[in-house]
């Protein structure tokens, strides 16, 4: 594995402060996914756009699910690269081909293979982003509050649910959907330029050779975790 660049400074092991979860590096981590995220449930509003040219609800479903059926078995897969490698290409990379393909949307004034296609495609920004960034904030989290850290996390993500569509329906209402779609554009621009700033992890473990994946979901310590995030 090849080491990062010289210029690029690995962050040092966060002290275990309250403060250290708001300011610093982990911060910018999750301001940089709290922005993405407001791009991709921006798309929580899609099916009314789906609806105005003309798909049927069962073409919405399909262009909707397609977004899972990328991003669900490459998230894993993702995973295991991000500890290989380093965690700022993919989220950067994510970031930048979510922006790109909602900004194409404005090219769907009509129900073709298009949506599909693009949504295909945020589903694969999707994998690589948010484990990107949910890796990279569980490194920089002190190891005595990760818990604590990772609820930070997950609220800012959340905020986005209800956040992003409150926004995404003022935007369309007055601008109409190219707007909507252009604007959530940009939150994902947003998030790569403020993850820029992030440095990144130094994980050596990642140069051993780890448990193969059967190994890690038959393991009975984790099986309970995976059962409630099945369910939920």
């Amino acid at each position: 594995m090849a080491p990062p660049p010289a210029d690029t400074p690995l962050a040092s092991a966060p002290d275990s402060s309250i403060a250290t979860l708001l300011r610093g590096p982990f911060l910018r981590v999750t301001l940089a996914n709290f922005s993405f995220f407001l791009c991709f449930a921006s798309f929580f509003m899609l099916p009314k756009h789906l609806h105005a040219i003309g798909a049927r609800e069962d073409q919405i479903g399909d262009i909707m699910a397609v977004f899972g059926v990328a991003a669900t078995p490459l998230t894993p897969l993702v995973g295991v690269l991000v500890d290989r490698y380093r965690r700022r290409p993919f989220f950067l990379g994510g970031s930048l081909l979510m922006a790109t393909s909602s900004a194409a949307f404005v090219f769907t004034d009509r129900l073709s293979l298009l949506p599909y296609v693009l949504r295909l495609i945020q589903g694969i920004a999707f994998a690589c982003a948010f484990t990107a960034a949910t890796t990279q904030a569980a490194d920089l989290a002190p190891v005595d509050r990760r818990a604590q850290a990772l609820g930070i996390f997950g609220v800012f993500t959340l905020i986005t649910h209800g956040l992003a569509v409150t926004v995404a329906e003022a935007i369309e209402s007055h601008f109409g959907f190219n707007a909507l779609f252009l604007a959530s554009s940009t939150f994902a621009i947003a998030g790569a330029a403020i993850f820029r700033g992030v440095p990144e992890t130094s994980h050596a473990h990642a140069e051993e050779k780890g448990s193969g994946l059967w190994t890690l979901l038959s393991s009975p310590a984790l099986s309970p975790a995976f059962l409630v995030s099945l369910v939920a």
